[in-house]
């Protein structure tokens, strides 16, 4: 599924390189420090309870995705 197929738009998409095993959360600690050089984080989408609690450490609003079932990072 992706993310033009539900109306969602944007201007760049970040991802992990391929064959980059270190986890999701320590891939995307440094995403919104390279963002903030040029734009305004105004909010995050995730599904992955770390990386929700990641967002949140660095004061940003956060989406969350269902379908995780640990609640400790979920509101």
């Amino acid at each position: 599924m992706h993310r033009t197929d539900h109306g969602v738009e944007f201007d760049r998409l970040l991802k992990r390189r391929d064959h980059d095993q270190r986890p999701d959360v320590e891939v995307k600690r440094s995403i919104p420090a390279r963002i903030r050089k040029t734009h305004r984080v105004v909010l995050a989408i995730d599904d992955s309870p770390g990386v929700i609690g990641l967002w949140r450490s660095q004061h940003m609003p956060v989406v969350v995705v269902p379908g995780w079932d640990d609640e400790v990072a979920l509101p």
